[in-house]
């Protein structure tokens, strides 16, 4: 048996986690000293253009991956309207906590890191600006530098749009095999006129359908390394990020643990009939041996002689 779901409280939560991002977000990152040797690593250019810009996020973190779950609602027919309602409201809520606990996680090592951008060069000495340090490993900024630029330059590693796609969009996917029964889940058996057993194996759609939205987080990731915002490990450790809170959501709330042995397979259990008595067949009663009236056991086994 499952405790009841407590949806006030899961929503309390992710609320709490996407505040505590938001409230990082505006936060000054540490400032680690740029080292001459790898200037190199941080003078790509900076064009300010993006192929996914930052407005896109709650739409590759959120409202993406709640379309694809509403339309994966949709995959079986037949089924129980009322357990599946309840299994679409836990993989919202189970999606929610996974773009916010993997957005939260990514900006708390945004600030602590301090990672340079490989842009940061242009950013703190744009144009044809002298690179000039007030100390070893501390850079000076030229005079006509947006401050706000730089402080985003030192926010690299890990990557927040490959966080928040491959948590939001790695979720999605799960429903989408779980409801397409990805994995040998829903393999169907039926017999011909030949009484040869078929199997019907998930069609190669299933598949495309699934693997979507991970190809879409991964293009995701691969735009922030080619637009010049991140590091190929910035990208990757952003990913690990996404995925690892997209599997604890999972687990912790199992949108779809009915269809696993929860409380609907008590209800499910049939109970058994009583065996059918055939009147031709002899009872326990009928082959008793009946006893004569005024006569018992005593009686019928005394030895010859001595009955009165």
């Amino acid at each position: 048996m499952y405790p009841p779901d407590a949806w006030a409280s899961d929503i309390a939560v992710s609320a709490a986690l996407a505040l505590f991002a938001a409230y990082l977000e505006f936060q000054p990152p540490f400032e680690r000293n740029l080292v001459s040797e790898t200037l190199h690593r941080v003078s790509f250019p900076h064009t300010g253009e993006q192929t996914f810009p930052t407005w896109t996020l709650p739409f590759l973190g959120v409202f993406i991956p709640l379309g694809i779950i509403f339309v994966a609602s949709l995959a079986k027919s037949g089924y129980d309207r009322t357990r599946k309602g309840r299994e679409t409201k836990r993989a919202v809520v189970g999606l929610l906590l996974a773009v916010t606990l993997g957005f939260a996680v990514t900006n708390a090592l945004k600030n602590s890191v301090g990672a340079f951008r490989p842009d940061f060069k242009n950013r703190c000495w744009p144009g044809e600006a002298v690179v000039r340090w007030d100390f070893p490993g501390v850079p000076r900024c030229s005079a006509d530098h947006d401050p706000r630029l730089v402080s985003e330059g030192r926010k690299s590693f890990p990557s927040g749009h490959a966080s928040i796609a491959f948590s939001g969009l790695s979720f999605a996917a799960a429903v989408v095999a779980k409801r397409l029964g990805i994995g040998g889940q829903d393999v169907k058996q039926t017999r011909n006129k030949r009484n040869k057993t078929k199997i019907h194996n998930n069609a190669a759609w299933h598949l495309v359908a699934t693997v979507s939205p991970l190809a879409l987080a991964a293009w995701v990731s691969v735009s922030r390394v080619t637009d010049y915002m991140h590091h190929v490990e910035d990208v990757g450790g952003g990913a690990v990020i996404g995925i690892v809170s997209a599997v604890a959501a999972w687990v912790a709330k199992n949108p779809f643990r009915e269809e696993e042995g929860g409380d609907d397979v008590a209800k499910k259990t049939v109970a058994k009939k009583p065996a059918r008595v055939n009147k031709h067949t002899p009872t326990a009663a009928a082959t008793r041996p009946r006893r004569r009236r005024g006569s018992d056991s005593t009686e019928d086994h005394a030895p010859a002689g001595t009955r009165r």
